[in-house]
């Protein structure tokens, strides 16, 4: 019997996530029926260990990039080109010259604002991601100006950044047949939760030693707003620890069997009382920083289920089903060994990729100008 083959290589797509902990990458399938299967994972410490687990040659042509808050900056923000000759239709090149200077206006605020983030000096922000979200004739919003005649054209610049250092890794992974696209993870999620749900909205990372959040806030245009959390999800353990006097280890399945309810009622009731000032930490922290849904990524689940509401903020669980709907996808979750909402994590910046727009020869030219302002990968 001919074996059946269910996914062709341009359908394969590498994904690889970056964060301080280390690196790792999946083998993405697409099968027929457009379900999404992870075909093989590897990690390791970083991407010059996970590099000699394969042959670079033998990747697919393309490579999905995610980092963490910690590695990658994100800046959304709105610019207004002037044009002198108003009455004269805009030309194509026209247009290119406007935007490359227009972010050549913003970049070193961009640069100062990614560093002070990230912890670096501003000549080790490098500029690995840029496209046009947005843009406006008059206040009329339009996919492409060309053609149109205006004296004032307002768009919404998107500017990625990372580290020097992780620029340098990830260059590895390119060897002329392949293209990265490049993303933050906290942006990749809200670029799904977009077309699910309208602005305001928002995602928190739970984390150790930080956590973070990035909103997207609602306004005349496109506004990002991004941060730490003072909360860790080791503090949930860290309860335990300090009330037991146990190692972090035990305390790590004694938290699991909870989550479980494989105790008695009254084991089940001291337990919460142990957790409950780690949960009340969290919920207030997120109060009194949000309003509206926030859609919670957490490598483990919370000792309370969700939706919860504190104040003016929804605590969330990311709408997989949805997001993959809106594309045309479905993935089976016995085949994914994560919790639905690192499942979302995991596929947001490949939704982000397969929905993006800036292919387009705007964001071509974009790309092309800014060059000197960074070694676009």
């Amino acid at each position: 019997m001919k074996k059946l083959r269910f996914w062709k290589k341009k359908e394969n797509f590498f994904l690889l996530e970056l964060s301080e902990e280390g690196v790792s990458a999946m083998l993405l399938g697409i099968g027929e029926d457009k379900k999404l299967v992870p075909k093989k994972e590897w990690a390791d410490a970083n991407c010059a260990k996970l590099i000699k687990r394969f042959r670079v040659k033998q990747l697919p042509k393309n490579i999905i990039v995610s980092a963490s808050p910690v590695i990658a900056f994100t800046s959304v923000l709105p610019v207004v080109l002037m044009r002198e000759a108003a009455g004269e239709e805009i030309t194509a090149t026209e247009l290119e010259n406007l935007l490359a200077q227009a972010v050549g206006r913003v970049f070193n605020q961009c640069r100062t604002e990614a560093s002070k983030s990230l912890g670096i000096d501003d000549l080790d922000a490098i500029l690995v991601g840029s496209r046009v979200l947005d843009f406006k004739i008059d206040g009329h919003k339009v996919m492409n100006p060309v053609g149109f005649s205006a004296g004032k054209l307002e768009a919404v610049l998107e500017l990625v950044l990372t580290t020097r250092k992780v620029f340098n890794d990830i260059k590895v992974f390119v060897r002329g047949q392949s293209s990265i696209f490049f993303t933050e993870v906290g942006r990749a999620e809200l670029s799904i939760l977009q077309r699910t749900s309208d602005p305001p909205l928002g995602v928190v990372l739970l984390d150790h030693p930080r956590s973070h959040y990035s909103v997207m806030l609602k306004a005349p245009v496109q506004s990002l707003k991004r941060g730490e959390l003072d909360w860790s999800i080791k503090s949930l353990n860290d309860s335990i620890v300090r009330e037991w006097g146990i190692t972090p280890l035990v305390a790590q399945g004694i938290y699991e069997a909870y989550l479980k309810k494989d105790f008695s009622p009254p084991v089940m009731k001291a337990m919460g009382k142990i957790l409950k000032p780690a949960s009340e930490s969290l919920l207030a922290t997120v109060r009194d920083q949000f309003k509206g849904p926030l859609y919670v990524n957490s490598p483990s689940s919370l000792p309370f289920p969700l939706p919860v509401k504190k104040g003016g903020v929804v605590l969330m669980e990311p709408p997989l089903a949805d997001a993959l709907q809106k594309f045309g996808f479905s993935v089976n979750l016995a085949e994914w060994p994560y919790p639905p909402n690192q499942v979302f994590k995991k596929l947001a910046p490949f939704l982000e990729f397969y929905g993006d727009k800036s292919d387009s020869t705007i964001n071509h030219w974009l790309r092309r100008h800014l060059n000197w302002l960074g070694a676009s990968v």
